[in-house]
């Protein structure tokens, strides 16, 4: 059975807000306590984090653990292009910036997995599309993500969504390797090919 919920009536969800970095950012070496990585938006592209766009920051205070990573926290962007990512063991420890929230403690009858996919999907871009348009910087805020009607089947439906979409990144992962080794491969050709006109 199809029912639809509101996200605001998960009274048990958390919805965090990220740190804002001016707030945290040693300025100088004086001020430097430690370092660490932060998962800023561009970093979460179709789903996933891409490790190589993560920045390192310096740090003047300790942080608030909340707005740390843990395995099994979602992690939405509230900037363009909008999306959402599964934290997992890999990826626990980042810092989450003000422009991202962190939703955990999911109830246990909604699969974190199968929000993510509706996170992602058009049903919710179209979503969020109305709850900024009129705004002039299109920016979410955590008011509105608690506005986000959200469908839910029963939990198979809900697995099925869930592994589909979770195949399809893997999918979009192996492509984008494939893609990135043949451009190697015609750079190194026409290096060659430099090279051999030289010798002539």
């Amino acid at each position: 059975m199809l029912t639809k919920i509101l996200l605001s009536d998960l009274k048990e969800i958390n919805i965090i807000g990220g740190q804002i970095i001016s707030r945290v950012e040693a300025k100088d070496e004086s001020e430097k306590q430690d370092t660490i990585k932060v998962l800023v938006p561009k970093a979460i592209s179709n789903g996933v984090i891409n490790a190589d766009a993560l920045e390192t920051l310096d740090l003047k205070t300790t942080i608030d653990s909340k707005r740390i990573t843990k395995e099994g926290d979602i992690i939405v962007k509230l900037t363009t292009p909008y999306g959402a990512c599964l934290i997992d063991k890999e990826n626990e420890g980042l810092l989450v910036p003000s422009f991202c929230v962190i939703i955990n403690n999911v109830p246990e009858h909604i699969m974190k997995e199968y929000l993510v996919a509706f996170l992602n999907s058009k049903t919710c871009l179209m979503q969020i599309k109305s709850l900024v348009t009129g705004l002039s910087i299109p920016l979410l805020s955590s008011g509105q993500i608690k506005k986000f009607t959200i469908p839910l089947p029963e939990t198979s439906i809900q697995k099925e969504i869930s592994e589909t979409y979770f195949e399809s990144l893997e999918k979009i992962k192996l492509l984008e390797k494939i893609t990135k080794l043949e451009k190697e491969y015609l750079d190194s050709k026409f290096v060659e090919m430099e090279s051999n006109d030289g010798r002539k």
